[in-house]
Parts: structure tokens; sequence; C-alpha cells
């Protein structure tokens, strides 16, 4: 557990000095593996297809998606991190992804790709 943490950290730390944070944001970090035979490639070209229908059905979405793949150690292991404007958008993007429409548009996408066991949601604020 200890280990995820720290590895959403990084992202996120990551994404901070990348200017693709603002100030007061949301980001969701989910802790994920490979499926056996899957590429990165594979993840990203799905999660393409997810970032277009979010930013599609949801109002204002300004929604970003990004990946961290680890470079040494468990190369099966990456991280997504979802950047959200705002809680609204965050809340309202769940709200898209429960409804038919999203369950039907999206079922199974990261089916037999990806394996996330973790996410959490943080609250990015700016210190200095």
């Amino acid at each position: 557990m200890k280990k995820h943490l720290l590895q959403a950290l990084a992202a996120i730390v990551f994404m901070l000095f990348s200017g693709s944070i603002i100030a007061d944001s949301y980001v969701e970090v989910f802790d994920c593996k490979l499926e056996e035979g899957k590429t990165a490639e594979d993840a990203h070209a799905a999660n393409r297809i997810w970032l277009k229908w979010v930013n599609k059905n949801v109002a204002n979405g300004k929604v970003t998606s990004s990946s961290g793949t680890a470079v040494v150690g468990d190369s099966k292991a990456f991280l997504w991190v979802d950047s959200y404007p705002d809680l609204a958008t965050w809340s309202a993007t769940q709200t898209a992804l429960d409804s038919r429409e999203g369950k039907e548009a999206l079922k199974d996408l990261f089916k037999g790709i990806t394996d996330c066991k973790e996410n959490r949601l943080w609250k990015i604020t700016p210190t200095g």
C-alpha cells in the first residue's frame, strides 16, 4: 500500500512540474498493471477513446489523462493520472460514466488490457 501511495505522489509531483495541473485542481490516480501480452500502446489506445468520450459528454469537461510507466522494476506496472479542473467536473464525469449511455459506449473498453486495483482522488493546492 505504501509503495502505491509513493507512486501516486511521484506522478502528481511530475504533473505539477510539467505544468499540466492548475491551482486547486483534482487528480485521480489509478494503480494498474498491463494484462499478459498487452502493451502500453494498447492501454493508450483505449484511454484515448475513454478521454474523447468523457470530454464530449461532460459539459466544460477539460479533462486530461496521462500515464506513468515504470522505468525500473515491474515493467507491467503503470499509473493513469486523470486531471479535472474542479470537483464538479470530476463528479459530472462519474455521473456520465455511470449513465446507461456511458456504460454502453465504454463497456469493457479496458477489459483484457489493464487491471487497476486502486485509485484515489487528490486535491492539488499550490503551497508557494
